[in-house]
């Protein structure tokens, strides 16, 4: 896949003498190749595995101009006297990597099925998009998860009632935060902040007592810790990863009601969370990709704050 962009957009900061025009394309291209094989052991058991290579590159060339478009000086103390190093500069990343996912399912009956897989993701990594000197210009690495998980699916009742439930471990290296606070400011530089383990179970489950009326709930639970700090990041080894709930729950009712020429479904959802943390002086948002996932859903909707994605 190869793509282009631009990031235009005038940037004020009257503070701290900043008043200027970007204008930077960015250049972005990322090959991969991928299998999945499944084999079929018995009649109940199966093992599924997953390759995939990915090469990424991105390019930044950074443009800088004063507010009213002339060129900027960069006389000191004179406004954008810090971003006139930047007009022409141009900064890379590039790198290649390789995924896998293994995994073992058992079917005890057709209500009862178990599973465990180990799968390897990433989240790539590329070039500060937002300096406000030339020493901000730089390219940060990838972030990293290996993830262990067994679980369960089951229907009983008729496949009225339904219970999935997972016990996972993931293990991150080079974390990337978007650090506010940098030696020099502003600053909103990505760096590779360290590693972390994340505990978890999650527990789900629904009910349809009678047709059309379904009773739904989750509850699961994370314990963040990090292993290993980037001491440049200012971040303390017993630090809360920022947009993480020790604790969350769900409940939802609903009613589908045929009206004959189409269905009404009034529905009521609730969501309960705890030790929710925020972290002021930085913000974290990361994807998982392709094998980190696995196979019960898509990549674009985490299933916590550092990558881990629902599976359907």
């Amino acid at each position: 896949m190869i793509s282009s962009s631009y990031i235009r957009q005038r940037v004020e900061f009257p503070t701290v003498l900043l008043d200027f025009l970007t204008d930077d394309p960015i250049s972005s291209t990322s090959k991969s190749v991928f299998g999945h094989a499944e084999f079929h052991l018995g009649p109940d058991l199966n093992v599924i595995g997953g390759l995939r290579y990915t090469n990424d590159r991105k390019t930044y060339e950074f443009s800088r101009r004063n507010a009213d478009g002339s060129a900027i000086s960069g006389v000191p103390l004179t406004t954008n006297f810090t971003v006139a190093g930047l007009n022409g500069l141009s900064s890379t990343f590039s790198g290649d990597r390789v995924d896998y996912r293994i995994g073992l399912n058992y079917r005890f009956s057709n209500a009862l099925m178990t599973y465990a897989q180990v799968s390897t993701g990433f989240k790539g990594g590329g070039v500060n998009p937002r300096p406000y000197n030339a020493a901000q210009a730089q390219s940060f690495g990838p972030e990293t998860l290996t993830t262990y998980e067994v679980g369960f699916k089951s229907d009983f009742l008729n496949r009225r009632a339904r219970l999935n439930g997972a016990v996972f471990l993931n293990k991150y290296n080079d974390i990337q935060l978007s650090l506010l606070a940098c030696p020099d400011s502003p600053c909103a530089l990505p760096a590779n902040a360290g590693d972390a383990d994340v505990f978890g179970f999650e527990l789900e489950g629904n009910l349809q007592p009678v047709d059309g009326l379904t009773f739904s709930g989750t509850v699961g639970y994370l314990d963040f810790d990090y292993t290993r700090i980037n001491p440049a990041t200012g971040i303390s080894k017993d630090a809360v990863a920022p947009f993480v709930s020790r604790w969350t729950s769900s409940a939802s009712v609903e009613y589908a009601h045929d009206l004959g020429s189409g269905r009404i479904t009034p529905a009521w959802t609730g969501l309960i969370t705890r030790a929710f943390s925020s972290m002021p002086t930085m913000a974290l948002a990361a994807t998982c990709r392709d094998a980190a996932c696995s196979t019960r859903g898509s990549c674009t909707k985490p299933r916590i704050a550092y990558g881990r994605s629902r599976q359907a």
